[in-house]
């Protein structure tokens, strides 16, 4: 059973590199445009090294998302190995592990603004999952 959910796993990694990704550009845009002490933040090691670290440990895992699926697509018998499974496995991990470290980080990065950015959607009232009940308040 372990190894049949080979492809959930590599959507799985997919979606939470691109979620570290937006992160990661949130606070990266920031530090770049946001002045403290009259200098950029980006201009702070204790800023810039944790976002450049971020942006390596991205482009890793999104290269060996894109070697994981070519491989899937040339060789479909794959799907069934439990070393792809062991491999999607770690990069599900190892991706979603980021995408926490870049959400802290950019709560960090923007204060207050990391949040209204995190949850902030463009459609606002009108999501679904958001939606506040308005009754007639002339009743």
């Amino acid at each position: 059973a372990f190894h049949q959910l080979t492809e959930e796993r590599l959507v799985i990694s997919a979606e939470a590199l691109g979620d570290a990704m937006k992160k990661i550009l949130y606070s990266h845009a920031f530090a770049l445009q946001r002045t403290q002490f009259n200098k950029r933040l980006h201009q702070y090691q204790v800023i810039r090294f944790p976002i450049s670290k971020k942006i390596r440990e991205l482009n890793l895992m999104f290269s060996a998302l894109i070697q994981y699926a070519r491989q899937m697509d040339e060789h479909p018998e794959l799907a069934d190995s439990k070393l792809m499974a062991a491999n999607a496995m770690g990069l599900k991990i190892s991706s979603t592990e980021l995408g926490f470290e870049s959400s802290i980080h950019c709560f960090r990065t923007l204060g207050g603004r990391g949040f209204t950015r995190q949850y902030a959607n463009e459609i606002g009232l009108l999501d679904p999952y958001c939606m506040i009940p308005i009754q007639n308040l002339s009743e």
